[in-house]
């Protein structure tokens, strides 16, 4: 599987900022229903980005998160598209990444905290529900 290997001339204002923002809460601690420095989840990592960048209110909610916006190809992914995942439940997602670019996303692991993953590594290439883009 190839994802897209985008280059900073390729991203609007708004998609550089949201990255360089992004990588400003690697190593955060996760905290359950966290969104602040000192700790956050999943989908208040996505929910905090979002508020900052765009102004934009989303659902502090995997499964809600889930429900909005419209279904993106792997091909077509794009810096801020969100990306879903199943940890517990083949049938519902249960984690949330923000995709940055190259196969990377953002995400807040509970054993890990904030860090980069890549789509390609296996726990989460096997794991991908779907693609959402908010916007």
């Amino acid at each position: 599987m190839t994802y897209p290997d985008l280059n900073e001339r390729h991203l609007t204002e708004k998609q550089v900022e949201l990255k360089d923002y992004a990588r400003e809460f690697i190593g955060v601690p996760y905290l359950y229903g966290g969104v602040t420095r000192q700790g956050m989840d999943c989908s208040g990592l996505v929910v905090r980005i979002y508020r900052d960048i765009y102004g934009f209110t989303l659902p502090h909610s995997t499964a809600q998160l889930y429900r909005r916006g419209k279904w993106v190809s792997v091909r077509a992914l794009r810096t801020g598209d969100l990306v879903f995942f199943w940890t517990e439940s083949r049938n519902k997602p249960s984690h949330v990444g923000l995709y940055l670019d190259s196969g990377a996303f953002i995400h807040a692991s509970s054993s890990r905290g904030v860090v980069i993953s890549k789509l390609t590594e296996n726990y989460y290439k096997k794991r991908l529900m779907g693609i959402k883009r908010v916007f």
